[in-house]
């Protein structure tokens, strides 16, 4: 009974430790292969989170359409319906810093009165991201899956 015993806890512990196989290796550090992002997505939800006072972590079903794409050469790209295509992001690069993110980069700085967001995106699986835009006092953030 005592090797029953054992051997039960054995099997939930090997299986409550496994690492998932559906984690993107762009979540860990030292990532050298940065293929997954690319593709199209398109925007699932979005969410804004205020710096100041509460954050809101509720997703909200997105009420347009959007697809963003990322090019093997490095390439952003988007549609008409991408909220922030004022921004002029027009490449990405992985964020050696060891964030675990891609940044997004405007090579022509936009100009106008609209705030300049920094934007990361962060894989969430091989088929989900999130892109975070770091704003002054909110930080909106839009989830995509892969099209």
């Amino acid at each position: 009974m005592r090797n029953l015993n054992m051997l039960a806890i054995a099997v939930v512990v090997f299986f409550s430790c496994r690492k998932s196989t559906d984690l993107s290796r762009a979540l860990q550090p030292g990532l050298t292969d940065t293929t997954e992002i690319v593709g199209n997505w398109t925007l699932q939800a979005s969410r804004i989170g205020f710096a100041i006072g509460n954050y809101d972590t509720s997703w909200r079903p997105a009420t347009t359409h959007a697809t963003i794409a990322f090019s093997s050469s490095g390439v952003f790209s988007s549609d008409g319906g991408y909220v922030y295509k004022n921004e002029q992001y027009d490449r990405y690069r992985w964020d050696s810093t060891g964030g675990g993110v891609f940044q997004l980069i405007a090579t022509v700085v936009p100009s106008g009165n609209f705030p300049i967001y920094h934007a990361t995106v962060r894989l969430v699986n091989k088929d989900a991201l999130v892109v975070t835009y770091m704003g002054v006092d909110y930080t909106p953030e839009e989830l995509y899956e892969r099209k």
